[in-house]
């Protein structure tokens, strides 16, 4: 795969999965206790992370 289409995939991975959860969090942050906004922020960010390494460690073995 070139460069273009890591980060393609890269971008389309995050959109679908941030797109939902930021939805998601704006129409509820007013009813959600800082754990469970805490928990949510944190978890997408891990997942953030992940795939951002993921694209990177397939990116770097080409």
């Amino acid at each position: 795969m070139s460069q273009t289409t890591i980060l393609l995939w890269t971008a389309i991975a995050e959109a679908v999965w941030l797109a939902p959860v930021g939805l998601y969090y704006q129409y509820n942050r007013d009813t959600m206790t800082v754990r469970r906004k805490r928990i949510l922020l944190t978890t997408a960010t891990i997942i953030f992370l992940a795939i951002m390494t993921i694209a990177a460690v397939i990116s770097l073995c080409q």
